[in-house]
C-alpha cells in the first residue's frame, strides 16, 4: 500500500512538472456514435496552444457544432478534423479558422473570424472546397480565398471588406454566387484585362459605398441577377448589353445622374432585365421607380467668372513680382553705390598718408641747404660757389628736374596701410543685409511660382469644361432641332390626311 502512494505521488509530481515546463495539454470531444454526423453542443475551446482530439469520429463526414466558445482553429487542430467533407461551425466567438484542402463545405457564419489558415504552400494540393460561407465576420482581407480554384459558393456578406481585387476569382472557373453585400467597398478593381467567370449567375454588392461601377473587364456570359442598391453610383462607365442573361436588377437608393440612368434602363428594357426595387422619394424616369439627380454642369456665367478671377489673380502675381523685382534692383544699386563710396574713401585715405609723408621727406632734405655754414678751405668754397652756379644757370634746369623725378621714382614708397576697421565692418553689414534680403525674397519667388502653375492650370481646365460645356449644348440643340422636324412633318402629315 505504501509502495502504491509513493507510486501515485510521483506520477502526479512528473505531471505537475510537465505543466510548469510548457508542455501541451490535449482536449478531446465525443462524437455521438448514433449519428451519421458528429454533433457538439456547448464546445469550449479557448487556448490555441492545447490540442485537439475528436473520438468516435468513424464513417462521419460532416462536423457541425451548435454553440460553445472557441478562440482560434489553427491547421494543427484541423488534424482532428481530416476525415470530414463538411463543417459547420454556429456562434462561437470564433476569431481564427482553419481550412483543410479535403474540406467541400465550410459553413462559419457570424463569428468573429478575422484570420483564415491554410496549408502551406510547399503542402498546397487542389482543394476541394466547393461551398464557403463567412458572413457576418470580421474579414478585412479576401487575398487569402483565391486559392480556392473549386468554389461555386462564396458568401462574404457583411465583413469589413475596404478593397478587392476581382482578379483573386479569375481561376474560380466554377463559381456561381459571389456574395459582397454589407462591406466597405467603394471601388472593385480588375488588374487583368478579361476577367472571366463563365459561371458566374449571382453577383450582391449592395450596401456598399461604391461610386462607379467599372465592368469594362467583366465577362460574365451566364449573369442573372445583379445587385447595386445602397450604394453611391452615379454612373456605370460601360454598356451592358453584353450580359444577355441578366434577369433580375436592383438599383434603388443610389445617386444617379439621369442621363447615364437612362441609357442603363434602355439598356435593361432592351435585354428584358426586370428592376426589382425602387425609390419611394422621387419620381423615377423611363416608367421606372429609379430616383435620378441632373448632372451639375458649370453655366457660361460661371466659367466667364473664373476666368475673370483667373485675370485678376495673375494681374496681382505679376505686379507682386514686378515690385520684387525692381525693390530687388534697388538694393542692389544702392549696395553697389555704398561700395565704391566705401572704396573711393579708402583710396583717397591712403593718397593723403602717401603725400603727408612725401612732404615730410622733402622738408627734412632741404633744411640743410637753408642753414647751411661756409667753413673750410678757399678750395672748397670756389668748388661750392661752382655748385651755386651750376644750381642757378637756366640751361641746365631740365636736366636737373629729370633727374630729380628720376631720383623720386626710384624712391621706395611707403606701403599701404590697411582699410579703417569701421569701414570694413560697415561693408560687411551691407552684405548681411543684403543677402537677407535675397534669402526673404527667394521662397516668395518660389511662392509666387507655384501659384502662377496652379492658376495656369485651372486655367486649362476651365477652358476644357468650358468647351465641353458648348459641345454638349451643341449637341442637345442639335437633338431639340430634330426633334422639332420630326414635329413638322408629323403636323403636315397630319393636315394633309384632314385635307384629304
Amino acid at each position: 500500500m505504501h509502495r502504491v502512494t509513493v507510486l501515485l505521488l510521483c506520477a502526479l509530481c512528473s505531471t505537475l512538472e510537465g505543466m510548469r515546463d510548457g508542455a501541451t495539454t490535449s482536449v478531446s470531444f465525443n462524437c455521438p456514435s448514433t449519428s451519421s454526423v458528429c454533433f457538439i453542443s456547448g464546445m469550449v475551446f479557448t487556448n490555441p496552444k492545447e490540442t485537439l482530439t475528436l473520438t468516435n469520429v468513424e464513417n462521419k463526414r460532416s462536423l457541425s457544432i451548435k454553440t460553445g466558445q472557441i478562440t482560434a482553429l489553427r491547421m494543427e487542430h484541423c488534424k482532428a478534423f481530416q476525415s470530414f467533407q463538411k463543417v459547420t461551425i454556429g456562434h462561437t466567438q470564433l476569431q481564427e479558422l482553419c481550412i483543410n484542402r479535403d474540406f467541400v463545405q465550410v459553413v462559419a457564419e457570424g463569428n468573429r473570424i478575422k484570420t483564415i489558415h491554410t496549408d502551406p504552400i510547399e503542402e498546397q494540393k487542389p482543394s476541394r472546397l466547393e461551398i464557403l460561407k463567412l458572413n457576418n465576420n470580421e474579414l478585412t482581407d479576401a487575398g487569402v480565398l483565391c486559392q480556392f480554384k473549386a468554389l461555386k459558393e462564396l458568401h462574404l456578406e457583411n465583413n469589413q471588406l475596404s478593397k478587392l481585387d476581382m482578379a483573386c476569382f479569375s481561376q474560380m472557373l466554377q463559381l456561381e454566387k459571389l456574395l459582397l453585400a454589407g462591406n466597405r467597398l467603394n471601388h472593385l478593381a480588375t488588374t487583368i484585362d478579361t476577367l472571366e467567370l463563365p459561371a458566374l449567375t449571382t453577383l450582391d454588392l449592395r450596401n456598399n459605398t461604391l461610386t462607379e461601377l467599372d465592368e469594362r473587364h467583366w465577362a460574365f456570359e451566364s449573369l442573372a441577377t445583379l445587385q447595386l442598391a445602397f450604394n453611391n453610383l452615379t454612373h456605370v462607365t460601360e454598356n451592358m448589353t453584353r450580359f444577355v442573361d441578366l434577369r433580375e436588377v436592383s438599383l434603388s437608393n443610389n445617386n444617379w445622374h439621369c442621363e447615364p440612368l437612362d441609357a442603363l434602363l434602355t439598356v435593361l428594357q432592351t435585354n428584358f432585365a426586370k428592376i426589382v426595387d425602387g425609390d419611394s422619394d422621387c419620381q423615377g424616369i423611363s416608367n421606372s421607380t429609379i430616383c435620378c439627380k441632373e448632372e451639375v454642369v458649370p453655366s457660361e456665367g460661371e466659367l466667364f467668372g473664373e476666368l475673370a478671377k483667373f485675370t485678376e489673380l495673375e494681374q496681382r502675381y505679376n505686379n507682386t513680382n514686378t515690385s520684387l523685382l525692381e525693390r530687388l534692383a534697388e538694393i542692389e544699386a544702392e549696395f553697389e553705390t555704398k561700395l565704391n563710396e566705401t572704396r573711393l574713401t579708402i583710396l583717397r585715405s591712403n593718397e593723403e598718408e602717401y603725400s603727408e609723408s612725401e612732404g615730410s621727406d622733402d622738408s627734412n632734405e632741404r633744411q640743410p641747404e637753408s642753414g647751411q655754414v661756409t667753413t673750410g678751405t678757399p678750395k672748397d668754397q670756389a668748388e661750392a660757389e661752382e655748385k651755386d652756379e651750376t644750381a642757378t644757370n637756366p640751361a641746365e634746369e631740365p636736366v636737373t628736374e629729370a633727374a630729380s623725378a628720376k631720383e623720386k621714382k626710384c624712391k621706395p614708397q611707403k606701403q599701404i596701410e590697411a582699410p579703417d576697421l569701421n569701414c570694413t565692418t560697415h561693408l560687411e553689414e551691407i552684405r548681411r543685409e543684403l543677402q537677407t534680403l535675397k534669402d526673404e525674397i527667394k521662397p516668395l519667388q518660389a511662392k509666387s511660382q507655384t501659384e502662377y502653375l496652379q492658376l495656369s492650370l485651372t486655367t486649362k481646365l476651365i477652358k476644357h469644361e468650358f468647351r465641353t460645356a458648348v459641345q454638349r449644348g451643341a449637341l442637345k440643340f442639335k437633338a431639340l432641332a430634330n426633334q422639332l422636324s420630326e414635329l413638322h412633318l408629323y403636323m403636315k402629315s397630319k393636315f394633309d390626311s384632314l385635307k384629304q
